[in-house]
């Protein structure tokens, strides 16, 4: 299953830079409340990164006994890859005009 960029470390990575950057700045969480994306929901996807971040570790420390490990694992990445990717596509609507913000999230914009 590949649906996290390059590296589960550069996507964990990412899904952290999201969601602590956009609950860290009130314009960012005004802007994409407005879509649905409110606190709640982006507590939310602290749970779902923080559940990702624990099976990787277990993944990397159970290595032998992975195979199992790794199904729930690549579960939760998946259910964390749909959360962030939603959240993405509303962040890009809402901070349309703002591209220091989607910057700020660590979503590129094209000059």
């Amino acid at each position: 299953m590949h649906f996290y960029n390059h590296t589960k470390e550069g996507y964990l990575y990412q899904a952290g830079l999201r969601i602590n950057n956009s609950l860290g700045d009130a314009k960012v969480k005004d802007a994409v409340a407005a879509y649905g994306y409110t606190t709640e929901k982006l507590n939310e996807g602290v749970v779902l990164l923080k559940a990702a971040e624990d099976m990787y570790e277990q993944q990397e420390k159970e290595y032998g006994d992975a195979e199992n490990a790794a199904q729930l694992h690549d579960e939760i990445f998946k259910e964390l890859h749909e959360w962030v990717s939603g959240y993405k596509e509303i962040a890009k609507i809402a901070l349309a005009d703002k591209p220091q913000l989607l910057e700020k999230l660590g979503i590129v914009v094209k000059g």
